[in-house]
C-alpha cells in the first residue's frame, strides 16, 4: 500500500482550488471568497476540500455547522487498515498531533465507519469505500466530522469544548485600587474565537483577562481595547456572570456584581484606571473587580466553557465576545 504525499497533490489541491478561482463566490466581490470577509483564507481552503468530497454549498455555508477547529492531511485505505498523516491543524488544545498514524481493525459499511475512537456515521455510501462525509458525537456532546475526498485528502473538524484547555485558578489576594501592580502573567487566560460587531470603537472589546481567587473572593482583571465606554458593561462568566459597571461621567464609583442571585449586581468592588498623573498615562483601558466567591457557586463543577463579552445589557447596539477555557474554581470553603 502506497502512502500519498500530502505536501504535493493534496495541499496543492485545496490551496489551488481556494486561491485560484474554482470556488464560487457567494455575494463577495473577491473571487473565491465564500464567507464574504473580503479575503481568501482558511475557510476557503476548507470549503474547497469539502466541495471535492461532495458536500453541497448550502450545508457548507450553514453557520450552525461551522467547526471550532479543523485539521487536514492525506490518507490511504486498504481493507481493515487506515493509514494517514495530519499535516496542518487549527486546534489549540487536545487536537490531533501533526504526523503519521496507522489505524487497524477498521470496517466500513454503507452507513458506518468503525474506528478505534468509536463509530462514525454517514447517510449512504458503498461498503468498503471511505469516501464521503462521516459524523460522530461523543458522550460530552462534542461533534466531529471526517470528510474523505477521492484524491486521498481528508478534513477533520471538531465542535465543542473538547479543544479547550482547563484553567485552574491561581490563589492570590488582590487589592482593588486601580493600580494593577499585583497581577501576574500566570493568571492570564487564553482567549479564542473572538468576535465583535462594535468595530474598533474604544472600550467595547476585551483584549485580555486574568483571574485569581482566595478563600473569600474571585478577582478579575480585564484589558479593554481603549479607555472605558461608560455606556457599555464588560462581563465574564456563563449564564451567571460578573457585570462590571464603569464610572459614568457624573462621577459615581465603578462597581461590579453577579447577575444571580437577585441583589448580587452591586455586591462587588471594581476599579478602573484613572489616567491621572499618579498612574501610567494610558491605564483607563484597565479594570479590576472582586466578587464574593460563595455567591458564584453555580460555577462549581461546571463543564461548560466561560466567555467574555461587552454590551449594553439588552438591547445593545453592538456586542463583542471571546471564548475562554474551562475554568476550575475552588468552592470547598463555601460548602
Amino acid at each position: 500500500m502506497q502512502k500519498k504525499n500530502f505536501i504535493g497533490p493534496a495541499l496543492c489541491f485545496f490551496i489551488v482550488m481556494a486561491l485560484c478561482n474554482p470556488v464560487k463566490s457567494y455575494g463577495s466581490s473577491v473571487v473565491g471568497d465564500v464567507n464574504d470577509n473580503g479575503k481568501v483564507g482558511l475557510e476557503e481552503a476548507i470549503y474547497a476540500l469539502q466541495v471535492a468530497a461532495g458536500m453541497s454549498p448550502s450545508s457548507i455555508l450553514d453557520s450552525s455547522a461551522e467547526p471550532h477547529r479543523a485539521a487536514w492531511g492525506t490518507y490511504s485505505y486498504s481493507p481493515g487498515i487506515l493509514d494517514g498523516e495530519f499535516v496542518f491543524s487549527t486546534f489549540v488544545f487536545n487536537g490531533p498531533e501533526i504526523g503519521t498514524f496507522s489505524l487497524h481493525d477498521v470496517s466500513i459499511s454503507s452507513t458506518q465507519l468503525v474506528l478505534p475512537d468509536g463509530i462514525w456515521n454517514r447517510e449512504a455510501g458503498v461498503p468498503g469505500d471511505i469516501i464521503g462525509r462521516w459524523e460522530r458525537t461523543d458522550s460530552n456532546n462534542n461533534h466531529f466530522t471526517l470528510t474523505c475526498a477521492s484524491n486521498g485528502s481528508f478534513l477533520y473538524t471538531a465542535k465543542g469544548d473538547m479543544y479547550l484547555e482547563v484553567f485552574n485558578v491561581p490563589v492570590s489576594t488582590k487589592t482593588i485600587d486601580g493600580q494593577f501592580n499585583d497581577w501576574n502573567k500566570s493568571e492570564e487566560l487564553n482567549l479564542y474565537d473572538s468576535q465583535s460587531d462594535c468595530g474598533s470603537a474604544p472600550g467595547r472589546t476585551i483584549e485580555k483577562v486574568s483571574i485569581a481567587q482566595d478563600d473569600q473572593y474571585i478577582y478579575v482583571k480585564m484589558v479593554l481595547n481603549g479607555p472605558y465606554d461608560s455606556s457599555f458593561y464588560p462581563k465574564f462568566g456563563q449564564m451567571v456572570h460578573i457585570r462590571v459597571a464603569p464610572p459614568p461621567a457624573l462621577g459615581l464609583n465603578a462597581h461590579c456584581g453577579l447577575s444571580s442571585p437577585v441583589g448580587g449586581e452591586n455586591t462587588g468592588v471594581a476599579a478602573f484606571g484613572s489616567g491621572d498623573t499618579a498612574h501610567p498615562p494610558d491605564n483607563r483601558h484597565l479594570l479590576e473587580c472582586r466578587v464574593n466567591k460563595c455567591l458564584a457557586q453555580q460555577w462549581k463543577n461546571t463543564n461548560g466553557a466561560f466567555r467574555l463579552w461587552v454590551d449594553q445589557d439588552n438591547p445593545s447596539v453592538c456586542r463583542s465576545t471571546s471564548n475562554l477555557p474551562i475554568i476550575n474554581f475552588d468552592f470547598s470553603m463555601c460548602d
